[in-house]
């Protein structure tokens, strides 16, 4: 079987499986290329060099700098799924990449970029997204912008979720009303809506944002129904808002902020972070916790005070005479002893 044939059966299989278009088409970026390098080759045939070739080549791109070590991860996964595909379904005899490592991934729970935006600056982003309303005059020009930023920061989903959501998906007669999204995983998730993002959404319908059921709860510049939207819409979004407001800031800092928020208001209420935010195990919710807490700890010492019930300051510099030249300037010198050493 030669790695094209092998890549569309793998293909095909991810499919029967319930995995989206836009993770197919991930796959088979990377699968193609071990077939564009060996197309007259059989599967079971390559070597581990040959393999480790095709492994080289998708974790370097074109400049090998550019891809950090989750990018490398991720892509060294692809491979090793595959191989350990060919292995079950009996293609080769062997995983060739079983004993395959892939670089250090950072800790999420130990890494402080997991919050990079505080309360103050999400509102600041939400103030210059709404600036649109009065800049533009189609409607969707209007409300993109403060849409994709409610939405984010109101539900703490993932872009993904977020840019293939649709105004059907919404439900204001509800009590609350509700929007229902399809996280990670497929896994779809009516949350109910906070009074702020209802009535926002409510003000754009009577605006004219929308036509259809089907039309994007975040309108695209030129409106589509594919089944699957590129989440980078969203992306690009967020980093627009953020440079214009003078905030650091991505999609998923904005869902850290509200996993963060909604800990600080509700902190007997981890299970429904998690069940809120689409995790399958609560220690992932939790690493939003023990950062939160850390982050409280340490906080703490700006409170320490060295100099409490002291008169005069503890730091404070000695006269010392400025000489000439580079030669440094200090304080009176120690006495000498009798032999020219210093007591």
């Amino acid at each position: 079987m030669t790695p094209a044939d092998a890549a569309d059966r793998y293909l095909a299989d991810l499919g029967r499986r319930g995995k989206s278009r836009r993770t197919r088409d991930r796959y088979r970026t990377y699968l193609y290329q071990l077939a564009d390098m060996f197309p007259f080759s059989d599967v079971e045939d390559l070597t581990e060099q040959q393999w480790m070739r095709w492994v080289d080549r998708i974790t370097s791109g074109v400049r090998k700098a550019e891809l950090d070590p989750d990018t490398i991860s991720q892509r060294m996964g692809i491979a090793r799924t595959f191989t350990g595909w060919l292995r079950a379904e009996g293609i080769v005899e062997r995983d060739p990449l079983e004993r395959l490592r892939g670089p250090q991934r950072k800790n999420p729970d130990t890494n402080d970029a997991i919050v990079s935006v505080s309360t103050e600056e999400v509102r600041r982003m939400l103030a210059v997204a709404r600036r649109d309303i009065v800049l533009y005059t189609e409607p969707a020009d209007q409300y993109r912008k403060i849409l994709c930023l409610a939405v984010l920061c109101y539900t703490g989903s993932r872009r993904a979720a977020v840019a293939n959501a649709r105004i059907g998906d919404v439900d204001l007669l509800a009590d609350p009303p509700t929007l229902t999204l399809t996280e990670k995983g497929g896994k779809r998730i009516k949350k109910p809506l906070n009074p702020n993002l209802a009535a926002l959404i409510r003000e754009a319908s009577l605006a004219g944002v929308w036509v259809e059921p089907k039309d994007c709860l975040v309108p695209p510049r030129k409106q589509t129904w594919a089944e699957q939207r590129d989440s980078r819409v969203i992306w690009r979004l967020v980093k627009e808002v953020a440079r214009d407001a003078g905030v650091t800031a991505h999609v998923h800092a904005l869902r850290a902020a509200f996993a963060v928020l909604f800990l600080e208001t509700k902190p007997d209420h981890v299970v429904a972070l998690k069940d809120y935010l689409g995790h399958s195990r609560l220690e992932t919710t939790l690493i939003y916790l023990r950062r939160m807490n850390r982050q409280k700890g340490m906080e703490t010492v700006a409170d320490l005070d060295w100099q409490e019930g002291l008169g005069n300051p503890t730091f404070e510099s000695f006269p010392a005479t400025e000489k000439e030249g580079f030669e440094p300037s200090f304080a009176d010198s120690p006495p000498e002893s009798k032999d020219g050493l210093p007591r």
